[in-house]
C-alpha cells in the first residue's frame, strides 16, 4: 500500500523518515518515529529555523511546536509521554544527520508557491515590531528598550495592521527569562513553480492528480490506448458499465475496494486499493462507496480528454445503501 504524504513546502526539504530509514530500522526507527509524531513533523522543514541552515534546538529536545511560535494544522495522533530512551535515540538520529552542530547539509531554500504549509510560522518581524499569530487573532510584541531588536516583552497587544505582513519576514523565537527572543529570520522567499506537464497521455491526467485523490482510485491497470478509446466511445454512446466491490477484513484491521469500467466489446479499465478511516468507519458501505468515487473520478478523466458532451454510464455493486443513493443515475 502507499499512503499520503504532502508535498514538501521547501526547496531542499526531506521527509524526516526517508532519512531516518537509511541510517536505522527495527525498534530504533521505531522509536524516531514516535518521537517525530509526539512532535507532529513530517519535513525537515518542520523542524529547521526559518533561515533553513539548521536544526532548532527546541525540536531537537523535543519540544513542541508552542516553543517556537508554530502550529501544526495536522490533526495528530496522542502520543503521550515517550522514555528518556526514544529521545536519546531522536538525538542520535539528528546528530547523525546534521552533526553536533545540527548543521544542515545541504541548506533549505524558498517556499513552494503551490505546497500546503502544514506546519505555520506565526511570528513576523517588521522593522522592530514582532507579530505573532493565535489562531485567527494578531498579537503585537514591543522591544525591550529603544536599542533591542531581538529581545521582546512578553506582553501582548492586539494588532490589526495584518496587511503589512505580506512583506514582513518569518521569525523563530524561544521564550526565556520572562522574554521573547527571535533567534533566526528569513524573508518570505515563494519559489513559483514550473509550468504543469503537458498531457499526452490518457493516464496523464492522473498524474496530475493530488495524492489523496490518487489514493481513492487506488493502483491502476492502465490498457492500451486502443482500449480506453473504446470506453471513451462506449460513455458516449451510453453503454459503457462500471462495477465496484467493497471489502472488510476486520481481523486484519484492513479494507479494500476494486472497480471497473467496461464496453460493449469487452475493453475495460480496472483499479483497486485500500479504503482508509478509522476502523470504526471501515464499513463496507464505505469500501464501495469509494470504489464508486473512483469510477466517476475515471469518468470525470475520460470526459476530460476526450472532450465528451452527454454520454452514459451505469453502475452497479452489491450494495443497497450504495445502491439507493445512486438509483437516480448519474448524467454528464
Amino acid at each position: 500500500e502507499t499512503f499520503w504524504v504532502p508535498k514538501a513546502p521547501r526547496e531542499n526539504d526531506v521527509c524526516i523518515m526517508d532519512v531516518a530509514s537509511k541510517m536505522y530500522e527495527g525498534i530504533q526507527l521505531l522509536k524516531i518515529n514516535m518521537c517525530r509524531l509526539a512532535l507532529k513533523v513530517t519535513y525537515l522543514s518542520d523542524i529547521a529555523a526559518v533561515n533553513g541552515t539548521r536544526i532548532l534546538l527546541a525540536y531537537y529536545n523535543g519540544q513542541e511546536h508552542r516553543e517556537s511560535g508554530r502550529h501544526s494544522r495536522l490533526n495528530w495522533p496522542p502520543i503521550g509521554d515517550l522514555p528518556k530512551t526514544y529521545w536519546d535515540q531522536w538525538k542520535e538520529f539528528l546528530q547523525g544527520w546534521c552533526g553536533t552542530a545540527l548543521r544542515i547539509p545541504e541548506a533549505l531554500g524558498g517556499w513552494y508557491e503551490d505546497a500546503e504549509i502544514l506546519t505555520l510560522c506565526c511570528c513576523y518581524l517588521i522593522d522592530r515590531r514582532l507579530i505573532m499569530r493565535h489562531k485567527d487573532s494578531f498579537f503585537e510584541f514591543q522591544p525591550v528598550n529603544s536599542r533591542a531588536r531581538t529581545r521582546f516583552r512578553n506582553t501582548p497587544q492586539p494588532f490589526s495592521d495584518v496587511i503589512l505582513l505580506e512583506h514582513a519576514k518569518v521569525v523563530d523565537i524561544p521564550y526565556k527569562s520572562g522574554s521573547i527572543f527571535v533567534i533566526s529570520q528569513s524573508p518570505q522567499l515563494i519559489i513559483s513553480t514550473a509550468l504543469a506537464p503537458r498531457v499526452h497521455h490518457f493516464q496523464d491526467l492522473y498524474r496530475d492528480l493530488p495524492p489523496e485523490i490518487q489514493r481513492i482510485i487506488g493502483v491502476v491497470d492502465w490498457p492500451e490506448p486502443k482500449v480506453i478509446i473504446d470506453i471513451a466511445e462506449s460513455v458516449q454512446s451510453g453503454m459503457a458499465m462500471g462495477v465496484s466491490d467493497g471489502s472488510v477484513r476486520a481481523r486484519e484491521d484492513r479494507s479494500s475496494q476494486s472497480w471497473i469500467i467496461s464496453a460493449p466489446n469487452g475493453s475495460e479499465i480496472t483499479g483497486m486499493g485500500p479504503v482508509d478511516g478509522a476502523l470504526c468507519d471501515r464499513t463496507s458501505h464505505r469500501a464501495e462507496l469509494q470504489g464508486h468515487a473512483a469510477i466517476f473520478i475515471i469518468l470525470s478523466m475520460l470526459v476530460q480528454y476526450f472532450k465528451i458532451v452527454g454520454g452514459k454510464l451505469t453502475t452497479y455493486c452489491d450494495n443497497e445503501a450504495v445502491v439507493k443513493k445512486f438509483q437516480k443515475g448519474w448524467s454528464m
